[in-house]
């Protein structure tokens, strides 16, 4: 089977501590473990030419002291790396950095538009950095012109009504901005978009975690982080052809570890489109002329790729027993 890349997790450490995070919040068992450079090299040498990698985190990529190197193994293999970032990292100098190695889309976990809300959100963040690094993204335009920045937003139950607001704000200062559906339970969700009606099957792809295990999509990712899947293949162990063989085989088996996961699992939801191509997952709102087929399924697949970072920011408020902020 060829191998359908879903992206790759780098860290587990972070540079902020999340109310809600499942990873790094207050509450959380954190860990801190990075992948070897090699099994990025690894992981990137064996998809087919020409795909797009994203670059993800449990934590927070930039945090990874090999992230740059990580970015140009993907490159130096043909590949077009795109990032999902905090974003309180992205100074002009590491921005120039990325964008001279062949960075074209980068993704930023925002989830506010107001100083203080963002501020009880994402402990130890600041807002105004994030509006720093869009305008300074901004700027690099006429040098670099198919450069993309994309917001991302959870929806919680106050701000999905909010939605056109949140839009407007970033109109002018970003490509895109994404609202995703919350998840507060491992394999759960709320605030979709709309009704998800009948289910769909998954498409099993090969995302490459802190550990070095391969994970098949995003719900494994998370269970993964403080559960036993002594059951996913290891990356140097298993050629990644024969992983994701492997994985799907487990996926169409209802008997095995991950099927008997799957019956009670709405991560499903992902991979559901209506006429718009929206999920009852993911909505994303294009400006000017990025409203494109490679660019919507850019943004499904960093989405994908990116979830974790972004949706498990909301987990922990039934994992952990705390209250989402609203």
């Amino acid at each position: 089977m060829t191998v359908q890349v879903g992206g790759i997790t780098t860290t587990e450490v972070c540079n902020i501590s999340c109310v809600m995070c499942h990873f790094n919040g207050p509450h959380a068992i954190r860990r801190a473990g990075t992948l070897d450079p090699q099994d990025v090299r690894l992981f990137v040498s064996q998809l087919p030419p020409g795909q797009h990698v994203p670059f993800a985190a449990t934590g927070e990529f930039f945090m990874d002291p090999h992230a740059l190197d990580h970015l140009r193994a993907a490159v130096e293999f043909g590949h077009r790396p795109s990032i999902l970032t905090n974003g309180l990292l992205l100074a002009p100098p590491l921005i120039d950095e990325i964008l001279r190695i062949g960075v074209r889309f980068i993704a930023i976990s925002v989830d506010a538009i107001d100083h203080d809300q963002y501020r009880r959100i994402r402990r130890g963040g600041d807002f105004q950095a994030i509006l720093d690094a869009c305008a300074y993204l901004r700027s690099k335009k006429t040098e670099y012109p198919d450069i993309r920045v994309e917001i991302n937003n959870v929806l919680f139950k106050a701000t999905f009504h909010r939605q056109q607001e949140y839009v407007d704000f970033w109109r002018g200062k970003v490509d895109a901005v994404s609202f995703n559906a919350e998840y507060y339970d491992t394999f759960k969700f709320r605030n979709t978009l709309y009704d998800r009606g009948e289910r769909v099957d998954c498409q099993i792809r090969a995302f490459l975690m802190p550990t070095g295990k391969i994970s098949p999509c995003c719900a494994m990712t998370v269970y993964q982080h403080d559960r036993d899947v002594s059951w996913l293949p290891q990356i140097g162990e298993m050629p990644l052809d024969q992983a994701q063989d492997y994985l799907q085989g487990m996926y169409d088996d209802p008997e095995s570890p991950l099927g008997r996961l799957c019956k009670t699992c709405d991560w499903w939801i992902l991979f559901k489109r209506n006429e718009q191509g929206d999920s009852p997952y993911l909505r994303t709102v294009f400006f000017g002329s990025d409203e494109d087929g490679d660019g919507r399924r850019r943004s499904q697949e960093l989405a994908e790729a990116g979830t974790l970072a972004r949706a498990t920011l909301n987990a922990v408020g039934r994992l952990l027993g705390l209250a989402a902020p609203r």
